[in-house]
């Protein structure tokens, strides 16, 4: 998964949210 990612939200830390599709289950689902 590639995420944008700026220089200061690095240094500063930062969450991002995704959510994608998966055809078979994860292990926390």
């Amino acid at each position: 998964v590639d995420l944008p990612l700026s220089f200061a939200e690095a240094a500063k830390g930062c969450t991002k949210h995704i959510s994608f599709g998966a055809k078979v289950p994860c292990d926390t689902c």
